[in-house]
């Protein structure tokens, strides 16, 4: 067997050696910049999702957008017969602000 054959790494160096390249100073930079990121995407996904949820409904129940998709329900559950003239009335006044 040769000399070379029996020492550990087989070409003579430690497995150590092979963690100790070039670059070895940039892998702690380059581990502290992965979990940074990872640290970031999630605070940011968790600020979103937090924004969502409070959020949902706000600045657009005044819109005119959304009275006029109330005002249509209201009016097919008038046609439908589910509500009654006076109170279709009075809620249609309601929605339009008088």
């Amino acid at each position: 067997m040769p000399a070379a054959a029996q020492q550990p790494g087989y070409y003579g160096r430690g497995w150590n050696d092979h963690m100790m390249g070039w670059w070895f100073p940039f892998g702690g930079i380059l581990m502290f910049l992965a979990v940074a990121a990872v640290i970031v995407v999630a605070v940011l996904v968790i600020r979103y999702l937090w924004n969502v949820g409070h959020n949902h409904g706000a600045g657009q129940s005044g819109s005119a957008a959304s009275r006029r998709e109330a005002l249509d329900i209201l009016d097919t559950r008038y046609a439908r017969g589910e509500i009654d003239r006076e109170e279709y009335l009075r809620r249609k006044q309601d929605l339009q602000g008088g």
